[in-house]
């Protein structure tokens, strides 16, 4: 059997007695710092609920101002930019200043000598209007001869064909045709001659 020996058997007894108590102490300083943060969270809680409650006028005075300080930024930075726009603005018009007289005296020429040259071209334009309409009606004219004379044409062809299918239908003898092609012992069929 084994025996321990009475000193270490103690200091095992001690070890563990002490340990105990210090996982206890540790327990019970983890418990007091949880109830001091319970405690402040409470505190916290009720200033919160207190300042929902009464505070709720300093809070939406507080949104008032930050709403108006937006406001003014928004229109600090239009009221830049505007003032930008006005400085390009006016720069552009002291540019434009500068070399006006010289602009409206070449728009001036450019117009007169424009109109010099439309006084110039009008006459020939009348000339070409003339000419143009005068050309058109001789082209009508034109059209309606040779129409015309198309119409005379076929009303000619359509007298001649009509004689043709007249003359084709009349017997004729048969001495003639042969005195006609000039070949009188040979037989000629009289359908295949046209007059």
């Amino acid at each position: 059997m084994i025996q321990f020996r009475p000193p270490a058997c103690e200091t095992s007894k001690r070890f563990h007695l002490f340990n105990a108590e210090m996982t206890g102490i540790v327990k019970k300083e983890r418990i007091s710092n949880l109830e001091t943060e319970i405690t402040t969270l409470e505190r916290k809680k009720q200033q919160m609920s207190e300042t929902d409650r009464g505070g709720g006028e300093i809070m939406q005075a507080i949104r008032l101002t930050e709403n108006k300080i937006e406001k003014v930024l928004l229109k600090q930075t239009e009221a830049v930019h505007i003032g930008q726009t006005y400085l390009a603005i006016f720069n552009k018009l002291k540019e434009e200043g500068h070399t006006y007289l010289t602009t409206a005296d070449a728009l001036r020429l450019e117009i007169e000598r424009c109109s010099r040259k439309i006084n110039e071209l009008r006459p020939i334009y009348q000339d070409a209007v003339l000419i143009r309409d005068k050309t058109k009606t001789e082209l009508r004219r034109h059209e309606e001869l040779l129409y015309a004379h198309r119409k005379r044409r076929e009303l000619e062809i359509g007298s001649m064909r009509r004689l043709v299918e007249a003359k084709r239908e009349k017997p004729m003898p048969q001495k003639a045709a042969m005195n006609l092609l000039g070949q009188s012992d040979t037989f000629i069929d009289l359908s295949l001659v046209c007059f």
